[in-house]
């Protein structure tokens, strides 16, 4: 929530928007002007409510845990819009350089989040970047796994 109100403050008057339940949000967040809630979205809605926006973020807490941990399926979804997106150093992330910016102090995460914003190009490279990376696709790798656990047993 830090750097989330850290940003909120350097990007003003831009608008900050926090897609999701808000139940753990940090009251100083919301007490922001330029920071917006919309609660829950429906999958079929947040489609149109992404397409809006002009940069992506992934603000994961940077605990050891968290970070070893990490392997978000949120990264995959922003790619897959061609909305810049920027995201803390989780090391799953640095699998999809250069199509995302990585930021390792939240000093370069704003400063990469205004740099998107000044030109926020919508890339067909970052769709491309995921766009084998669907449910269909790792359910045939399982099941070749599968199959080649099967023929070795």
């Amino acid at each position: 929530f830090e750097l989330l109100a850290k940003l909120a403050k350097a990007i003003n008057p831009a608008s900050l928007v926090m897609i999701g339940p808000i139940d753990f949000c940090d009251q100083r967040l919301k007490e922001l002007e330029n920071v917006y809630f919309t609660d829950k979205v429906s999958y079929d809605e947040l489609p149109e409510w992404i397409s809006g926006l002009d940069v992506l973020i992934l603000p994961y807490l940077a605990d050891d845990v968290m970070i070893r941990q990490s392997s978000p399926l949120k990264l995959r979804e922003c790619l897959a819009t061609g909305i810049p997106t920027v995201s803390v150093n989780v090391s799953e992330v640095k699998n999809y350089l250069p199509f995302v910016d990585i930021a390792d102090s939240h000093d370069e995460f704003i400063k990469m989040v205004r740099a998107c914003l000044e030109s926020p190009e919508r890339l067909e490279a970052r769709q491309n970047a995921v766009q084998s990376e669907t449910w269909e696709h790792r359910s045939r790798q399982l099941e070749n796994y599968l199959k080649i656990s099967l023929e070795q047993h």
